[in-house]
C-alpha cells in the first residue's frame, strides 16, 4: 500500500488524505457510471472477460476499479492498492507502515485502517500497527475450508466450518 496512490498516477507525496478519498471516489462514480451506461445501451462486454485480461484498460465497463482493487497487475507485479492490503507479509509476519504513512494517517485524523480481499484466516485480523493506528484485513472468504477438531459439515460430511460471515464495527 503506498498513501495517496492512484491508478495511472505516482504518488503523491503530501496528498491530503481528504484529497486522495476524493480521488477514489471519482474513481468509483466512474467506472459505475461506465457499467449503467452499458446497461442502458445494451452493450456486451466484450469478447474477453475482465477476469482474464485484467488492466485499468479493459473493454469491459468498470475495468478500472476491477483493477484497483486487486492485488497483482496483469503482468504479476503488485500494486499498492489498500483495497487488497492484507497487512501481513509473505511470511505472514505484520507489516507496519513507516514513519512517512503513519504521520500521513496522523494529519488526517486517522485511527483506523480498514482493508479487505486478502483472506487469511477465519476471523478478521486485527493489528495494532502503531500506538494511535489499528490495521483491520477483514476478509474470511477462507473460513468455509477451516476445519474443526469433531465438526462435521452438513453438506460435504467433512469436519468444516462451513459458510461464515463476519462484521467489524468500529
Amino acid at each position: 500500500w503506498v498513501p495517496a496512490w492512484e491508478p495511472d498516477s505516482s504518488p503523491k507525496d503530501g496528498l491530503p488524505v481528504s484529497e486522495w478519498v476524493q480521488e477514489l471516489e471519482r474513481l468509483r462514480v466512474s467506472a459505475l457510471d461506465e457499467c449503467l451506461a452499458a446497461e442502458a445501451n445494451g452493450e456486451a462486454p466484450g469478447p474477453n472477460a475482465w477476469s482474464i485480461e485484467g488492466g485499468y484498460v479493459h473493454c469491459q465497463p468498470g475495468s478500472a476499479l476491477l483493477q484497483y482493487c486487486m492485488r497483482d497487475f496483469p503482468d504479476g507485479t503488485r500494486q499498492p492498492s489498500v483495497v487488497y492490503n492484507g497487512w501481513l507479509d509473505d511470511d505472514y509476519e505484520a507489516l507496519t507502515p513507516d514513519d512517512a504513512t503513519l504521520a500521513w494517517l496522523r494529519d488526517a485524523g486517522v485511527r483506523f485502517v480498514v482493508s479487505g480481499h486478502l483472506p487469511h484466516g477465519d476471523a478478521p485480523l486485527i493489528l495494532q500497527a502503531a500506538e494511535d493506528l489499528t490495521a483491520i484485513a477483514a476478509d474470511t472468504s477462507y473460513a468455509a475450508n477451516t476445519k474443526w477438531e469433531g465438526a462435521l459439515d452438513e453438506e460435504h460430511d467433512t469436519p468444516c466450518r462451513g459458510k461464515a460471515v463476519c462484521e467489524v464495527i468500529l
